[in-house]
């Protein structure tokens, strides 16, 4: 994917961006404490700033980040898919995710916009 591309997709889903960050960065929190720590310390390090500005600044990069820790897609996977359940909703979901880590994170981004969009038509 492009720099021009990253920018629409930035300017097209930065609420979703941000809540998907939001609920990653709350996920790793909560089920797995210590590699939260470490990618934080890691981000800081590496990046210059948090856990949460990479994954809102380049989605794909933090895929790749857990890619390289763990040495494996699948390990990448199954943690992405727990921490992110209440959003994936399904095959459609999983596949969403299975093209974020493949580096095309529009899928994804698009099925967790509809979920939102979806979900404020229903409290509205």
């Amino acid at each position: 994917m492009t720099r021009v591309d990253q920018s629409k997709n930035k300017s097209l889903y930065s609420d979703t961006l941000n809540m998907l960050s939001e609920l990653i960065v709350s996920g790793l929190r909560n089920y797995f404490p210590g590699l939260n720590i470490f990618l934080e310390s890691l981000c800081e390090a590496r990046y210059g700033y948090s856990l949460k500005d990479l994954i809102t600044r380049d989605i794909g990069e933090f895929c790749r980040l857990l890619d390289n820790h763990f040495s494996s897609r699948e390990t990448t996977f199954r943690i992405l898919r727990l921490i992110l359940k209440p959003v994936l909703r399904g095959s459609e979901g999983e596949e969403a995710l299975d093209e974020l880590l493949r580096g095309n994170p529009d899928p994804l981004l698009r099925h967790v916009d509809e979920i939102l969009k979806k979900k404020e038509r229903e409290i509205t």
